[in-house]
């Protein structure tokens, strides 16, 4: 398992610059955003942080475009397949390499833009801990869309329609959970999603891997 997290990693860091620049844009639109809707404090609180989450949400799927289809198109996956680490480690390691190169930046950067666009600071909190719940729920689902579209050979067009609607349970529960700072409803729902899909997906993504190196 050593030797699948150090040549994720390798892969990942070689895409850092890349995933740098999403960073960048992600920051860059929100800076602008209070431009674009109103500098009003009150109007930014009400937009602010579904303007955080969303953009949140696009740079993570992004910056997934990349986990899956390299290795098909350089034949990698047949030897994960044929591998003596189970396929559904290896899944589980670029699923952590995908959250530690994206999700977790934006959670670290979250409090920076909660206050470029206003956000409450008795909020913010909430807002980094709702980012940390959901943020791998994200990388998971990610990983898995990644592992459709390019078994299907669709490209990374076709891969925000296959991931967005199975986002909206977490987003819409990550959102509630921060405007709601902390209830405990919205935090165990969160919480019993994340343990689904930490066991669920990474078996369903080695399945989809598997079906596409054999084509």
């Amino acid at each position: 398992m050593r030797e699948v997290l150090r040549r994720e990693w390798l892969v990942a860091s070689r895409s850092l610059g890349q995933l740098g620049q999403t960073l960048l844009f992600m920051l860059l639109v929100l800076t602008l955003f209070p431009l674009a809707i109103s500098p009003e404090r009150q109007v930014l609180e009400q937009v602010g942080l579904g303007a955080l989450w969303i953009m949140s949400l696009l740079a993570m799927l992004s910056a997934a475009e990349q986990t899956i289809a390299p290795d098909l198109e350089q034949g990698v996956a047949d030897h994960m397949v044929c591998g003596s680490v189970p396929l559904w480690w290896q899944v589980i390691a670029k699923v952590l390499m995908h959250w530690l190169t994206i999700g977790l930046p934006i959670v670290l950067v979250s409090p920076i833009i909660g206050l470029m666009l206003s956000v409450d600071a008795a909020t913010w909190p909430f807002v980094v801990l709702s980012l940390l719940m959901t943020t791998p729920i994200i990388s998971l689902l990610c990983v898995f869309g990644a592992s459709l579209t390019a078994g299907l050979g669709a490209g990374p067009a076709l891969m925000p329609i296959v991931v967005a609607p199975m986002m909206l349970p977490a987003l819409i529960l990550g959102t509630q959970w921060t405007y709601a700072q902390g209830a405990t409803g919205h935090g165990y729902a969160l919480g019993a999603l994340l343990s689904f899909t930490s066991i669920v997906i990474p078996w369903a993504t080695a399945g989809a891997i598997r079906a596409a190196a054999e084509r």
